[in-house]
């Protein structure tokens, strides 16, 4: 299934070095952004209530927003001529190649209830494609990195590949989430039903980006879900992908749900949540 971020062993074979893109000069952009939203967040007075009209998942602070703001004016100050793609403003197109993907808290329902899991995810396309991620967690004191073809880190550490088969499904610790609407939510009923009685366990922390992260540390065997939107997947599919995870799947453009698990299990884990209307055979 078609996906928006690279394997690590595709890059060399696409002409890696005739690219413009300076990915370490776009990472290292990236987590100076997220250190300066990270400092309004610590610093900030800003009430942490819901505006008004907003709900389920769709719940927006003014601090989302503050954030966002923040994060896009850090990277404009630096880089005047990228585009920008967030998901609390307009997208803006820029003269160069670059654009830059922002969601400024990930797990807003999390950050509202006082509740760890939730981050500020930072990622830039360029031609297509994830060239570098960055997640922030700074409830969880966590911060993963990735640039493409130069693997990820945890809190600078380097990220041991995750290119092992995985476990057996029936021994797998798999995480998903849900949307906000009646009928999106149904067909997730219908996918996890189909998964539940499959794996060992299932787990649903409420922020995509995390997820994504857990797979690639080894914290969890898998992770699906649908109804995303790619500032919820951008920076963390690249940081899983760079680890040896299997990232599929496009549910911002209706391409299937999204699917990050080692290979052996990732086939095996694809075939259960993509049927369609009938239980999964023992």
């Amino acid at each position: 299934m078609a996906s928006a971020f690279r394997s690590p062993t595709s890059i060399d074979r696409e002409g890696d070095g005739a690219r413009a893109v300076d990915r370490l000069e776009l990472l290292n952009l990236a987590e100076k952004a997220a250190t300066v939203a990270v400092d309004l967040l610590r610093d900030s007075k800003m009430p942490v209530e819901p505006f008004p009209g907003t709900g389920g998942k769709g719940l927006v602070t003014a601090l989302d927003r503050a954030v966002e703001e923040c994060i896009r004016e850090e990277l404009a100050a630096s880089r005047p001529d990228d585009g920008f793609l967030g998901e609390e403003s307009p997208p803006l197109d820029g003269e160069s190649e670059v654009e830059w993907i922002i969601d400024p808290i990930d797990g807003t329902n999390n950050f509202i209830a006082g509740l760890p899991h939730w981050s500020i995810s930072i990622a830039a396309r360029a031609k297509g494609a994830i060239e570098v991620g960055v997640i922030d967690a700074p409830a969880l004191g966590l911060r993963y990195a990735a640039y493409a073809g130069g693997g990820a880190r945890r809190n600078g550490h380097t990220l041991s590949a995750r290119s092992e088969p995985g476990p057996d499904l029936a021994d797998a610790v798999v995480a998903t989430g849900f949307a906000s609407g009646d009928a999106a939510r149904a067909a997730q009923m219908s996918r996890l039903d189909r998964v539940l009685g499959k794996v060992r366990d299932v787990r649903c922390h409420g922020a995509a980006s995390l997820e994504l992260c857990a797979v690639a540390s080894g914290q969890l065997d898998a992770y699906f879900e649908s109804d995303l939107r790619i500032w919820d997947v951008a920076a963390a599919g690249l940081i899983a992908s760079e680890v040896g995870v299997e990232v599929s799947g496009q549910p911002w453009s209706g391409n299937g749900a999204l699917l990050a698990a080692p290979p052996g299990l990732a086939e095996t884990l694809r075939r259960l949540i993509d049927q369609r209307g009938k239980r999964a055979s023992s």
